[in-house]
C-alpha cells in the first residue's frame, strides 16, 4: 500500500474540521470513497508482539453511486489496513502526535 497511490490524505472539507485529514481511495471498487478517521487508540506493546491493536471509528464521507455496498466486513478490513499503513508510515517520519487516552497528556511510543 502508497500513499499518493493507493489512498490520498487531504485536509478535512468541513471548516469546523480544518485540522482534521480525511482519507481518499485510489483503487477500485472503492475509488474516490471519502473516510474520516477518528477515536484511533493504540494499544500498549506487549512482551512477545511485534504490534500493537489499533482501534477506531470511521465515517464515510462521501461514496460515488459506482462504489459497491459498504457496510460489510471487507470494507472494514480495507480502512483497517489503509489507517494502520497512515499510521506506520506517519510513524516512520515522526509526524504522529500520540496523547495519553488516561491523562490527556502526549506521549511518546517506543517501537
Amino acid at each position: 500500500m502508497k500513499e499518493g497511490k493507493d489512498y490520498l490524505l487531504r485536509q478535512h472539507p468541513a471548516p469546523q474540521w480544518e485540522d482534521h485529514w480525511v482519507v481518499i481511495l485510489q483503487n477500485d471498487p472503492y475509488k474516490k470513497v471519502t473516510v474520516d478517521f477518528s477515536n484511533i487508540t493504540l494499544s500498549a506493546m506487549e512482551e512477545g508482539r511485534s504490534d500493537r491493536d489499533l482501534t477506531f471509528t470511521y465515517r464515510v464521507l462521501h461514496t460515488p453511486k459506482e462504489a459497491p455496498y459498504l457496510d460489510t466486513d471487507e470494507f472494514e478490513e480495507y480502512v483497517s489496513d489503509v489507517i494502520r499503513h497512515v499510521l506506520e508510515t506517519h510513524d516512520e517520519k515522526n509526524a504522529n502526535i500520540y496523547v495519553s487516552t488516561e491523562t490527556g497528556e502526549v506521549v511518546s511510543v517506543d517501537p
